[in-house]
């Protein structure tokens, strides 16, 4: 039917045209048949007729059977295209299937799987041959349903129409649950037979749990808010300022007790002010700087504060007003004490400044960034300047090269809150010097710091006294110094001529009594007995001069050294009282002439002190330390008497300690005097080693010499 002739009658368009061109010859064929037997007209006419007759019957039967061959032909043609266009339908449906991410499968009407896309591998972990041939319930639903509850499903899949979606929990393949959100259809054949059904699942498990996470939240999140509500309303009814709530229309919402309290205790108002109309209620306030602020504050959506005077209550106020969409909110607090107070306080500022500008003493302020801020009239007189030209200034540029350092490092404490006293020169810009005693603080400004306020006094008078009294008390000590010295040489001399001359005499005096005694004889008893006498007071004589031979000069010193002289005067003076002796020295009883005057020194403090020992401490025991220290030479003694209260010691009336400080400092040393009653008194003298020794060192005298 669709080549050759047959396929151009039977083509659409063509085979239409085909059969009407045909239809002249169908029909002229018979007239000129007939035409032929025309003489013979009776039987020729019905012959013609009947093969008209036939061939127009046959000519129906082709055209209708041609016109129903063309038709079957169009409706081919037709579902060859639509079944064409329904395959690329359904390979790109498929295509799309197995791209999908959500899981899409087809089981049969017993709930064997029998496709499996790529997102359901995803999803589940099963690829497509682990699962199709596998009943769908056991593999992913058992473990959270019966079977009655999974048909029960399926039942009310049927109810809704053959289309279902739902939420359950399914097994993944690593044993995971998975929430997953499935929608069912069920599919029918031609005779309305059921075949299977087609699911798709997508897995929404962060998703819940997001959910769930996102619940909890809320409903922690709603507990906060009923909370902080709760709380906010306990602050408002704790806090000491009124609050106010007013709407758009000016009508109070809310007010806590104290603005009941204020209201009531001012304008004698006891109810609730809830609901009523400020403007109404306190009419006096309307027009005033008041009212423009809270209408401000809800027209422009701003936070005001102010500071407002109710006449009629004699009550000064300090108002915040907060505005939101729905009104305003106002704390109000009661500011009368701190108004009555800030006047008090300026007034009590203005007598400040008074005292400052009529102090005698400079007063300088300067702020964080070291410039002057404030100098009263005193230190402009002082400073020989203007207040103009010092407010503004460094502080810094007021002082002389040499002192920026430390100025630098003074004011760097005062950043730290440390406060300083200390006395500097400042140079004047007439060319004049002045010395000045500097008494500086940090302050602060609300508990910020601010900078430092100092007082200034002029004490360059007081400076040239000092100096002169330091030269003053120079040259008494050097005149203590030659006192002393000629003091020892006085005694030196007495000394000597108790030793040459009285000491010769006595000596004299005993050999002639000796003499006479042997002149004599034995019979004469009672000359024998005076002579016996005579001789005792002699010895008697003889030692007393050399007590006080060596109490005037220890002549000792130059013949065994000081450690000698020391162990000398301890068996002579303090073991024969029963006191123990401790003397620890490195050094030897070498003399070193060198250091006559420091072991002079040394040694008379030391008499000094055992003098006082023995006269007044009622010691058991006396430790002697004598030893070098790199460059000085150091003695303590130290004893375990009754002590006594140093301050209480009148140097007016007892000289020793007042003596062993002018002969300390006269050798350029220091003395320390420590003692606790009933425990005892140390002495520690150090004297520093003026004269340099080229062959020797303190290490070439060190010795051992301990005697007790």
């Amino acid at each position: 039917p669709e080549k050759g002739f047959a396929g151009e009658i039977t083509k659409t368009k063509t085979g239409s045209n085909t059969l009407i061109h045909l239809i002249p010859g169908v029909l002229i064929l018979p007239i000129l048949i007939g035409l032929v037997h025309i003489n013979d007209f009776p039987t020729s006419l019905g012959l013609a007729l009947i093969i008209l007759i036939f061939i127009s019957f046959g000519f129906i039967i082709v055209y209708y059977n041609l016109k129903v061959i063309n038709h079957d032909l169009q409706e081919r043609l037709i579902v060859q295209s639509e079944l064409k266009k329904s395959m690329r339908d359904v390979s790109y449906l498929s295509d799309l299937i197995e791209r999908s991410t959500d899981a899409i499968m087809l089981v049969d009407e017993k709930f064997v799987i029998k496709q499996w896309n790529k997102g359901a591998e995803a999803i589940y972990g099963y690829s497509a041959e682990e699962v199709i041939g596998k009943n769908k319930y056991d593999l992913l639903d058992a473990p959270f349903m019966t079977k009655e509850q999974f048909k029960a499903g399926v039942d009310l899949l049927f109810i809704q129409g053959g289309k279902r979606t739902s939420t359950r929990l399914q097994l993944s393949k690593t044993g995971k649950t998975l929430t997953i959100l499935q929608s069912a259809v069920a599919l029918y054949n031609d005779d309305e037979k059921l075949i299977g059904y087609i699911g798709i699942g997508k897995d929404i498990t962060e998703l819940v749990e997001k959910e769930h996470e996102l619940a909890k939240l809320n409903n922690e999140l709603n507990k906060l808010i009923s909370a902080k509500t709760i709380e906010l309303n306990s602050v408002y009814e704790r806090i000491s300022d009124a609050v106010i709530v007013l709407d758009t229309n000016w009508c109070y919402t809310y007010h806590n007790n104290m603005a009941y309290i204020v209201t009531r205790d001012t304008a004698k108002i006891n109810n609730s002010l809830v609901g009523k109309n400020i403007w109404e209620e306190f009419p006096f306030i309307v027009n005033t700087k008041l009212s423009e602020a809270y209408h401000k504050a809800l027209a422009e959506q701003i936070t005001i504060r102010l500071e407002y005077y109710y006449k009629e209550f004699d009550m000064w106020t300090e108002q915040t007003i907060y505005p939101t969409p729905d009104g305003i909110s106002v704390f109000l607090r009661d500011i009368t004490e701190q108004k009555l107070a800030d006047i008090k306080q300026k007034d009590a500022e203005e007598k400040y400044k008074t005292i400052v500008e009529s102090s005698q003493e400079g007063i300088i302020i300067r702020d964080t960034n070291g410039v002057i801020t404030y100098v009263n009239d005193y230190l402009t007189r002082m400073l020989k300047e203007n207040r103009e030209y010092l407010i503004g200034l460094p502080l810094i540029n007021l002082f002389s090269d040499e002192n920026i350092k430390i100025m630098q490092y003074n004011m760097e404490r005062r950043n730290q809150g440390f406060s300083d006293t200390y006395d500097l020169t400042l140079p004047l810009r007439d060319g004049s010097f002045i010395t000045v005693y500097i008494k500086s603080t940090p302050y602060h400004e609300k508990g910020v710091f601010a900078g430092s306020l100092s007082t200034v006094t002029d004490i360059t008078d007081i400076k040239n006294k000092e100096l002169e009294l330091k030269k003053l008390t120079s040259d008494l000590r050097s005149l203590s110094f030659y006192l002393q010295n000629i003091r020892e040489e006085e005694r030196k001399k007495i000394a000597k001529e108790i030793h040459d001359e009285l000491g010769q005499n006595l000596a004299i005096l005993k050999m002639d009594a000796s003499w006479i005694g042997n002149q004599v004889g034995t019979e004469n008893t009672k000359l024998n007995e005076r002579l016996n006498q005579f001789k005792k007071i002699t010895d008697d004589t003889v030692k007393t001069s050399r007590r006080l031979y060596n109490y005037l000069y220890p002549q000792m010193l130059d013949d065994i050294g000081l450690v000698g002289t020391i162990n000398w005067h301890a068996n002579s003076y303090i073991i024969p009282n029963n006191i123990t002796f401790h003397f620890n020295t490195e050094l030897t009883e070498e003399i070193l002439p060198q250091y006559h005057n420091i072991w002079l020194g040394l040694y008379r403090i030391y008499q000094e002190c055992t003098t006082n020992i023995l006269r007044y401490a009622q010691a058991k025991s006396i430790h002697i330390d004598l030893n070098f220290k790199g460059q000085h030479i150091e003695m303590s003694i130290q004893d375990d008497g009754v002590g006594f209260e140093l301050k209480q010691v009148d140097t007016k009336l007892h000289h020793g300690l007042l003596g062993m400080r002018e002969r300390i400092y006269s050798l350029e040393g220091t003395i320390l005097i420590e003692s606790v009653v009933n425990k005892g008194t140390k002495i520690t003298v150090v004297i520093p080693i003026i004269e340099s020794i080229d062959a020797t060192t303190p290490n070439d005298f060190s010795g051992s010499n301990t005697n007790g």
